[in-house]
């Protein structure tokens, strides 16, 4: 792992390729929970040198992941890039916000989880 603990120079072009990725997030009380997201290409965003953004749709109205966030903001996100192989862990902290209405996100997006990036793990040919 780089001593930065920031997305190296392919890592973006990573993020901007996959169009799925797993979250982890957890609760004290009712264990953990991994779930699946996915969309177009490109839609976790790079939002700076330590900082991606997730948006979050209408779901199974369960809100176990966002539920989890709210009370421990730890996240893991683990995307893969199935046409490569290379995997890239995300570990962070997330902070949940409404979606802007300004036409940044589509207009299905009801939130978006920010992250602030503690670390990341690229690891080519890891589902080769």
């Amino acid at each position: 792992m780089r001593p930065e603990n920031a997305p190296d120079r392919r890592e973006p072009a990573l993020i901007a390729r996959c169009d799925t990725l797993f979250i982890a997030s957890g609760h004290p009380e009712a264990g953990s929970d991994v779930s699946h997201r996915g969309g177009p290409p490109g839609f976790l965003r790079v939002a700076g040198p330590r900082r991606v953004r997730l948006p979050d749709y209408a779901g199974n109205a369960m809100f176990n992941t966002l539920g989890n966030l709210w009370v421990d903001p730890r996240v893991g996100l683990v995307l893969c890039d199935f046409a490569t192989g290379e995997t890239l862990q995300i570990s962070g902290r997330a902070t949940v916000h409404r979606a802007p209405a300004d036409g940044s996100w589509p207009a299905e997006a009801e939130r978006v989880v920010d992250i602030a990036v503690d670390r990341v793990r690229h690891t080519p040919g890891a589902a080769a």
